[in-house]
């Protein structure tokens, strides 16, 4: 969470629509699993989602054969069959450019619909379990929640899904007020970029018009206008005066204004963002030299951010109550296989293994 994982979900928040970790319990393996997910990826109404709250979620990744295999190693042959003769996913999921023989991955589609009303998720029959603890789809779970996971042609699970939210830890910096997703920076700053990609192209020609020497000879002059090179000493012979024989175009240069008028949008760009030199450069302030002056404005550089680092702890505290959903579901699951279900816990001086049942 604090390594690699949790930078890519930083990355992701900002140059996508969103940063987000699915967090999902690995039965057979009894492990929990976070994954990085692509945002590209997942799939909301927009009419649910006009006011960011979707009731239904869907997902498609490739995943390892072997890896999907090793999950449903324990289940029904046909579910195994299926994930074997799986097609091989698609290259536009890897984005890969050419045929990669060498990696056998499965397109993998995943749903979500949320309980309309509120689930007592103590009561085994919210999980679609029977008296012996084992799932029957012929019971009621009382509510509407499911979730469903599939390969082309065959459903490899289905069961009822009892919490009020997605398996997904979100990092949105920039929330939109009419939509499920955030603004990217990209998108925020799109508008100064292309303003100044535009600019940039002009002064661009100009400086080539520069770059191109440009000489104006009077015909009745008669030089020979192949003597004139880069050669450091050419001497030419003409009919008439120098002045009048031959002269040098020089161009105009870029206005100072114009050139001022580009630095001046990445200046707003900037602070369009929160920005200021301080916080890009380590630049400080001139005049400011005192310690409370640096303290203030640091304050305020922070208090531009509110929403950013508010986007950034949900995002962990959403990350937290999934952990201890999946750890739960995995107690409860070996429980049910008369079995105890511990976690390793890092203590002053040593690592110990502690039953879940009496850390949760």
């Amino acid at each position: 969470v604090y390594g690699e994982l949790g930078r890519d979900v930083c990355y992701d928040g900002h140059l996508f629509e969103a940063g987000a970790v699915k967090v999902y319990p690995d039965y057979a393996g009894m492990r929990l699993v976070l994954d990085r997910m692509d945002p590209c990826r997942f799939m909301v109404s927009q009419r649910e989602a006009r006011l960011g709250k979707p009731r239904s979620g869907y997902y498609y990744d490739a995943i390892d054969r072997s890896e999907l295999m090793a999950q449903f190693r324990n289940a029904e042959a046909d579910v195994l069959e299926a994930v074997r003769t799986a097609k091989c996913a698609p290259r536009d999921l890897s984005l890969a450019t050419d045929a990669e023989s060498f990696v056998d991955d499965v397109e993998v589609f995943e749903a979500w619909h949320l309980p309309s009303s509120s689930v007592d998720r103590s009561d085994p029959t919210a999980w679609g379990l029977n008296e012996d603890g084992e799932y029957d789809q012929t019971i009621n779970p009382g509510h509407d929640g499911y979730r469903v996971l599939c390969v082309e042609g065959k459903v490899l699970l289905q069961e009822p899904w009892p919490f009020p939210y997605f398996p997904i830890a979100w990092f949105k910096p920039m929330k939109k007020s009419r939509s499920f997703w955030s603004r990217s920076v990209p998108e925020v700053l799109a508008g100064g970029q292309l303003m100044i990609n535009t600019m940039n192209q002009r002064v661009d020609a100009i400086m080539h018009k520069h770059a191109r020497p440009l000489i104006y000879v009077w015909k009745q002059a008669k030089l020979n206008v192949s003597k004139i090179t880069n050669g450091v000493a050419t001497i030419l012979e003409g009919n008439v005066p120098p002045g009048q024989a031959l002269h040098y175009l020089t161009p105009q240069s870029v206005p100072s204004e114009y050139l001022q008028r580009v630095d001046a949008l990445a200046a707003n760009m900037e602070r369009q963002w929160g920005m200021n030199d301080m916080a890009i450069t380590g630049a400080k302030p001139a005049g400011i030299d005192h310690a409370p002056g640096m303290q203030h404005l640091s304050d305020e550089l922070s208090a531009r951010h509110t929403a950013l680092s508010n986007a950034w702890d949900g995002y962990h505290t959403q990350l937290a109550t999934l952990v201890v959903d999946g750890h739960r579901m995995l107690a409860d699951h070996a429980k049910r296989a008369g079995k105890k279900y511990s976690v390793v816990f890092g203590g002053q001086h040593e690592l110990e293994q502690i039953d879940w049942s009496k850390a949760d």
